[in-house]
């Protein structure tokens, strides 16, 4: 993520962002495909054998990315990161000419920057620091509820054999065919959300984006309330699922176009802390809630809903229109 906030300018960094949603949603619903192709004949060892197989070759497409040129320019590469540099002028279409550049030792340090203390500072700095703590904490909650989705979607879907209340010590649980079927459409809710979004991100604005998509989900909830056991299920949880990827995408459109290039990384990485962190607190909420009442568990998303559109409602910086040009 830090390295699509990175490469493409102000401008265009929202849509640069976007691939890494779109890759998301499209490869969770390509696992639920080689899952149901797999699962049956080989089991579950032979679904990772598989998954690790596919991945595998991504591996050589790593080694061939060329790096940041900030760090480049650190270990002392600097023809490398003068390449780099006319390679995203001619992706962000700047029209600069490039052949004059050179880069200088500065002995100031910015490329000094490298502990929590000081990146903070220059986040304090520039006027950032309350919108990093409001992005943290939207962050922190939102996928919270995202995270949840993802949790408790196959127990919701999945008719009654995964059920605590149903399964007995010596049977095995495990999701039928169609649960998986039906967790790749969740998948695909993923990068059609985000393309919408996309179409209309600068005229409603990201604040506005973000406050809606955390809203509009509890009320999808409450219709889930109603309809639990019935084939409404699939529906609202895709719909609500595209709702939070959205909001995902946008607290990190955010944080790429507000905070100086300098700590970028450094954001993008205390939000992904925030992520992994959510992502373990809601695998035991579910776990626990689940067994004691699955309504329970949608009282809680709700409530971590209403809390995130208060914090989203408290970000200060738009990054739309004017604001995003100066």
């Amino acid at each position: 993520i830090a390295y699509s906030a990175e490469i493409p300018t102000t401008k265009y960094r929202a849509l640069g962002l976007a691939s890494n949603g779109l890759g998301w949603g499209i490869g969770t619903a390509f696992s639920s495909i080689l899952a149901y192709v797999t699962i049956e004949p080989l089991g579950w060892r032979g679904f990772l054998i598989a998954l690790a197989l596919f991945c595998s070759p991504f591996l050589i497409i790593l080694i061939l990315i060329r790096e940041s040129p900030r760090h480049d320019v650190q270990v002392g590469k600097v023809s490398g990161a003068l390449k780099t540099i006319e390679i995203l002028s001619k992706l962000n279409c700047t029209g600069e000419q490039t052949e004059n550049l050179r880069i200088t030792e500065d002995p100031h340090a910015e490329q000094e920057i490298s502990t929590f203390c000081q990146s903070y500072q220059v986040i304090q700095e520039t006027g950032y620091a309350y919108d990093f703590w409001i992005l943290v904490c939207v962050n922190f909650t939102g996928q919270f509820a995202y995270m949840c989705i993802l949790y408790a979607a196959p127990r919701f879907m999945n008719e009654g054999y995964c059920s605590s209340s149903t399964y007995t010590e010596e049977e095995s649980c495990t999701f039928d065919n169609a649960v998986l079927f039906d967790l790749g459409v969740l998948g695909l809710a993923e990068p059609f959300s985000i393309l919408l979004a996309l179409l209309f991100v600068n005229w409603i604005g990201r604040i506005k984006l973000t406050i809606f998509t955390s809203v509009f989900p509890t009320l999808l909830l409450s219709l889930l309330y109603i309809c639990v056991g019935t084939d409404f299920i699939l529906t609202v949880l895709l719909i609500t699922r595209g709702a939070l990827a959205v909001m995902s995408w946008v607290i990190f459109v955010i944080a790429g176009e507000s905070f100086p290039t300098s700590v970028r990384s450094f954001t993008n990485c205390i939000l992904g802390g925030c992520y992994s962190i959510s992502s373990i607190t809601a695998s035991f909420a579910i776990h626990y809630a689940y067994e004691e009442n699955p309504v329970f568990v949608i009282v809680v998303m709700q409530g971590v809903l209403i809390i995130t559109s208060v914090f989203a409602f408290c970000i200060k910086r738009e990054t739309t229109g004017t604001p995003l040009e100066q």
